[in-house]
């Protein structure tokens, strides 16, 4: 499986999943939101949040990172 690959879900085992995310900006930050949705059962894992400063290009992909990582993890990982 690839780094940045999802795991299935893992209530009901669909691999029809949704990043949903958030931006808010504010004079010196930016903050996203980020989880993962199962399109299935419409099971959702934890919200992620980070504070970046602005006009951090790749925000998208360490929100992203972040949310997978959380997302791929399971009670039987090291």
């Amino acid at each position: 499986m690839q780094e940045n690959e999802l795991k299935p879900c893992p209530f009901c085992g669909s691999d029809k999943l949704k990043i949903d995310s958030k931006r808010t900006f504010n004079f010196s930050t930016q903050h996203c939101s980020v989880s993962v949705r199962c399109m299935k059962c419409h099971a959702r894992g934890p919200v992620v949040g980070i504070n970046m400063p602005k006009n951090q290009y790749d925000e998208r992909e360490i929100c992203e990172s972040a949310v997978i990582d959380v997302w791929n993890r399971r009670v039987d990982n090291e």
